[in-house]
């Protein structure tokens, strides 16, 4: 509540900012990572920005101006806005008229058209559900730093092979002519909006590790290129032709901001995402804001410009992020979308799949029921040896009530299919668990069913990865152990195994690249479907368990 608190009365100072004969205000209202929660607060979210204008309009007239931008993620997470594959986002934004749009990783995730299908062999429909929803609505989508692989170039004019992440050159040292590169036709790398007779340069920045955060294969033609890079090779464009310079950008590294500031002050207000946290922060004098996930909260920066200094007074600066979407405003054009949308689903949304007498909880790091209750199911119906989830997969808790296909689709929103991976050596085992016990956060844990693990890992602060966690012991439920610290891998355990997994994890998604090249012999179709087809057989009482197979010493 202190949080809540703190913002409302930040958001009402803003509203009240006596402006001196030279002065104009620009404010910032953002939004990050809404993954499709538009359901109730975009009606009133829609209203607020509507109210906003107009009193700001009111007071100031023609010395004062709103923008509204997004930092990434709009769609992917709830029923109703993943069967229409972000159009429905999209057309409640194009309603708000919001200035700018980042697309995020998760906005490539839908690949060709057809709300459960996230791939396609053919590669001309890789990114056909975005391009739709982009090029029918209108939004503004921008990023700078997004490029077609084969359309980089050095100085000379010959093409260079680059990584998916960071527009890296594979080869020996080259010198990319950024001028020559090409981006997807539904993006621009910025935008000028004219406000209170200021230009302001609103630059987009994707994130630099969309490639592996992302289906693949939806991206597979395309690189990200370095965040701070980009930015500044569009601020040396912008130079003499804007006055404020807004970075939206779907990364909460505050590492770039700090390069962006200091000692030149580049940027004047950054909107972030992706990280889900709530915050405001002043770099350098610089606001850096941030406002959670799922549609509820938003922020607003107030910018004074200073006409005859030709700057912004940083001391008048105002931010505040976490402020909650609440009426009495409300805009019934957006209302009218969600009914509709709402009667679309109705055919399938209620579908029963079973019970919970009491919350099934996720944890993104450590051992938690709702993990140990899918990978056990994936096992059973996969009949794998091991099968395997990575924590960013699941997206919600279970709720205590009688659930429905759509409370499913919460926790499992992701078309991702299941695969069974065979042979997996064992060495490739015991080399993913290391790399899943290092986590405090920069990655999701791997999760799993058929082993017992034990470790020592201690997270300490903002920190994300803890180097020196070491893998203590791995146990084969029913069988041998695999591997101690003392001893390593055990000589009589089995060479190889059969194991369940998804899609995204078998390209090496988060980086789990153990999972890479070992053979695909058989896909059970998409995961959410194959367990509810089973749920709805078997109707289940869910239960939720620790059992201790995935245990830090430390804790």
């Amino acid at each position: 509540m202190l949080v809540f608190a703190l913002a409302i009365t930040t958001v009402v100072r803003a509203q009240n900012i006596e402006l001196g004969p030279d002065e104009r205000l620009v404010t910032i209202l953002g939004t990050n990572d809404i993954h499709g929660g538009i359901e109730p607060n975009f009606p009133m979210w829609a209203g607020m920005v509507d109210d906003i204008r107009q009193r700001t309009k009111d007071r100031y007239d023609q010395r004062a101006g709103v923008l509204t931008v997004d930092a990434g993620d709009q769609f992917q997470g709830t029923l109703i806005s993943n069967y229409t594959e972000g159009m429905l986002i999209f057309a409640a934004m194009k309603l708000i008229q919001y200035d700018a749009i980042v697309p995020g990783n998760h906005d490539y995730d839908f690949g060709p058209i057809g709300w459960l299908v996230d791939q396609s062999a053919d590669t001309s429909r890789r990114r056909e559900a975005l391009e739709k929803a982009a090029f029918q609505t209108g939004v503004p989508l921008l990023s700078a730093n997004t490029f077609y692989k084969d359309s980089l170039m050095d100085t000379a004019g010959a093409p260079v092979a680059v990584s998916n992440t960071g527009c890296l050159p594979k080869g020996p040292a080259s010198q990319i002519d950024w001028s020559r590169a090409r981006q997807p036709s539904f993006l621009k790398p910025y935008l000028i909006k004219h406000v209170a007779g200021l230009r302001v340069a609103l630059i987009g920045i994707d994130n630099v590790n969309t490639n592996i955060l992302t289906t693949a294969d939806n991206v597979a033609d395309l690189c990200f290129g370095d965040e701070e890079e980009h930015y500044k090779r569009i601020r040396k464009q912008l130079e003499g032709k804007a006055d404020i310079f807004i970075m939206v950008v779907h990364d909460g590294d505050v590492a770039v901001i700090e390069k962006l500031t200091s000692p030149e002050r580049l940027v004047d207000a950054v909107i972030s995402g992706h990280t889900h946290q709530v915050y405001s922060r002043r770099i350098n004098g610089v606001p850096y804001v941030q406002t959670g996930s799922g549609g509820h909260f938003y922020d607003r920066v107030d910018l004074v410009w200073d006409s005859s200094a030709r700057k912004i007074v940083d001391a008048r600066t105002q931010s505040s992020a976490g402020n909650p979407i609440t009426g009495p405003h409300f805009n019934g054009a957006v209302q009218n979308l969600l009914e509709q949308a709402r009667r679309d689903i109705a055919p399938f949304s209620g579908r029963p799949v079973g019970k919970a007498a009491a919350p099934i909880t996720r944890d993104y790091i450590n051992e938690n029921a709702l993990a140990n209750l899918l990978t056990d199911e994936f096992r059973r119906i996969s009949g794998t040896e091991i099968a395997f989830l990575n924590g960013g997969g699941i997206r919600a808790n279970l709720p205590a009530s009688d659930l429905s296909y759509e409370d499913f689709f919460k926790i499992s929103p992701f078309s991702n299919r299941a695969l069974i991976l065979d042979p997996m050596p064992i060495e490739n085992l015991i080399a993913l668990l290391k790399q899943s016990i290092v986590t405090c956060g920069a990655y999701g844990a791997l999760f799993q069913s058929g082993l017992t693990v034990s470790y020592r890992r201690h997270c300490t602060g903002d920190a994300k990865l803890d180097l020196a966690a070491k893998l203590l012991r791995v146990e084969q439920i029913g069988g041998p152990i695999l591997y101690t610290e003392q001893s390593g891998i055990n000589p009589q355990a089995p060479k190889h195994f059969r194991i369940a997994t998804i899609d995204f994890l078998a390209t090496g998604g988060d980086r789990f690249d153990g999972f890479k090249q070992i053979p695909i012999v058989k896909d059970l179709g998409i995961l959410r479907e194959l367990l509810v087809e089973d749920f709805v057989r078997t109707r289940p009482n869910f239960i939720g368990k620790i059992d201790g197979r995935w245990r830090n010493e430390d804790i």
